[in-house]
């Protein structure tokens, strides 16, 4: 008879996989268009470069929440791993709002 729970634990293990698979892949291809800007010799202030960095630190931020889901606590590997900038890392969670308006609103708190 199969054990129906190690069953169950084996396509769990499969979709954490593969899902962390797909957030790794997303945060190397945001953190390579961003280097491609760089390289291109353009300004860093146009508004295409702003977008590619919230696209990166996005990524970086949903592949961070995967990594904490399963259990993976050190993030030292994806700087190294995805070539992941300070840059980026500094600004995940930052929303237009926030960037707009860095003290908030009267009566909220923002984490920091």
């Amino acid at each position: 008879m199969i054990d129906r729970f190690r069953v169950l634990t084996h396509v769990l293990r499969q979709e954490a996989a593969f899902s962390l698979g797909v957030a790794g892949r997303r945060l190397g291809a945001a953190v390579e268009a961003l280097q491609r800007f760089d390289t291109s010799g353009k300004p860093r202030v146009l508004p295409e470069r702003v977008r590619l960095l919230r696209n990166a630190a996005h990524a970086l931020s949903a592949c961070v929440i995967q990594r904490e889901a399963l259990g993976m606590r050190d993030h030292a590997a994806l700087s190294t791993e995805y070539a992941v900038t300070s840059e980026i890392w500094h600004a995940m969670g930052i929303s237009e709002e926030s960037a707009a308006s860095p003290q908030g609103t009267e009566g909220s708190q923002q984490p920091r």
